[in-house]
């Protein structure tokens, strides 16, 4: 499975290819089904550990906390070791 995406640095935009790498020990709780988003198809069983490039240079990192009953609590992206994106989930 591979994706592209459209990048941008200083040195201007570029389009890479990218492969997601997912933590198969845990089962995501952030699917399209538990958003009542079924309608947007199916999403992946378990979360994303890491997205990487072709020659394996990572381009994204994903950390996750779990709450009491195994449920992703908090979502961190980062690149390179810096914090991009920082979500908390609360079930109901």
């Amino acid at each position: 499975l591979d994706s592209s995406t459209v990048l941008a640095s200083s040195t201007g935009v570029t389009t890479a290819t990218y492969y997601p790498q997912y933590d198969i020990t845990n089962t995501t709780t952030l699917g399209n089904e538990n958003f009542g988003l079924s309608f947007l198809g199916s999403y992946g069983k378990h979360p994303l550990k890491q997205t990487t490039t072709r020659d394996g240079t990572t381009l994204f990192t994903y950390t996750y906390t779990y709450d009491s009953r195994e449920r992703i609590a908090t979502q961190v992206t980062s690149i390179g070791g810096v914090v991009y994106t920082s979500y908390s989930f609360t079930y109901y």
